[in-house]
């Protein structure tokens, strides 16, 4: 049975300089033990430790990684820079896609591009530049006012609109693809352009157009090609059985997020709840997405994910989400995580 200096050696790391030294002192004065243990435990106290509630780590004995059907309870992995977060996921995502998995991976520092050249037949690398998505586009029978009316009910959340750009921007929307058959983002900016130079500046309105054209003009302007583009992607891009990595990295984080967040609308909009294809959104540095200290603004992240992750379930659709801080989530997203794994580096080691 190993007595408590022994288990806080073990438990700190018998290895480590620090620890090494006071074992050895320990054994040259056994009399002052407890003054050791003492300061073993301030050492454990300064890195965070609770001695009191350790944790017990077991052996795992179960099925890893886990089947494809067990993420749609969505997973959450967090840890410091450099604790393996993205390496064990990707050899997860490896698995998954052998496994038959339809992965979206929604790559903030293109950690997963490699999946394309590993299974070239299974996976696709979807460029931001080369992806081509209309805002305005129908799919099957819609109609102008439901697709609008789509995109304003996100608009709180994709362009941190409020009431009255949600309002003018449905308006607005449901004119233009009715004056054209292929409505673009730039017929939108156009049409808007236009009535906003009728009014007087001083007019409520004015203030929502404004609003509304420089978040149109942000997004168009990184991505023409993605989002000015006359018809999208068919919606098979996103739901047929291969599986796509969408590298983000290098985009302003607006962009980013906006693509996000379209991508995985345009997923759970989509998906039939009869459809037994199993499809895991992974989602790497989610720090970036979901940040609660701007949610006063409505932040993109932190209410559509936590509506995604309450609906998708019942799509057969899971989320796995790696961050580097457990502060960005809020109790609401977490407590609609099943599965949560926490490391930490400590010392290098």
């Amino acid at each position: 049975m190993k007595d408590e200096l022994e288990e806080l050696a073990v438990d700190l790391g018998k290895n480590r300089p620090d620890v090494e030294d006071i074992l050895r002192r320990a054994e040259v004065f056994p009399q002052q033990r407890e003054k050791f243990i003492r300061l073993l435990k301030g050492l454990a106290a300064r890195e965070e430790r609770d001695w009191l509630n350790r944790r017990i780590f077991q052996e795992f004995s179960g099925e890893y990684p886990s089947p494809p059907e067990s993420y749609s309870t969505h997973k959450l992995t967090v840890g410091t820079t450099g604790a393996g977060k993205s390496m064990s996921a990707f050899l997860e995502a490896c698995a998954l896609v052998e496994k038959g998995a339809k992965l979206l991976v929604l790559d903030y520092q293109n950690h997963f591009t490699d999946l394309g050249l590993i299974y070239p037949e299974k996976v696709g690398v979807a460029w931001p530049d080369r992806l081509k998505i209309n805002l305005l586009e129908r799919y099957g029978n819609e109609s102008p006012e439901e697709v609008a009316g789509s995109l304003a009910a996100r608009a709180r959340e994709d362009f941190y609109f409020r009431d009255m750009s949600e309002n003018i921007f449905f308006e607005e929307a449901v004119g233009v693809m009715k004056k054209h058959e292929n409505a673009t983002i730039y017929h939108l900016i156009k049409e808007i352009s236009a009535r906003l130079a009728k009014i007087n500046v001083r007019e409520r309105s004015h203030g929502a157009m404004v609003t509304i054209l420089n978040r149109l003009n942000r997004v168009i302007t990184e991505l023409p090609h993605t989002f000015a583009c006359s018809r999208g992607f068919p919606i098979e891009f996103f739901l047929d059985d291969k599986s796509v990595v969408f590298p983000l990295q290098g985009l302003q984080t607006y962009t980013s997020n906006f693509l996000v967040n379209h991508i995985i609308s345009l997923v759970l909009r989509n998906k039939n709840p009869s459809d037994a294809a199993q499809i895991v959104f992974i989602i790497d540095e989610c720090q970036n997405y979901i940040n609660r200290q701007r949610e006063a603004r409505m932040d993109l992240g932190e209410v559509f994910i936590y509506s995604a992750l309450r609906v998708s379930r019942k799509l057969n659709i899971g989320f796995f989400l790696l961050s580097q801080t457990m502060s960005s989530f809020s109790a609401a997203i977490l407590s609609n995580t099943n599965s949560l794994f926490v490391g930490k580096l400590l010392n290098g080691q």
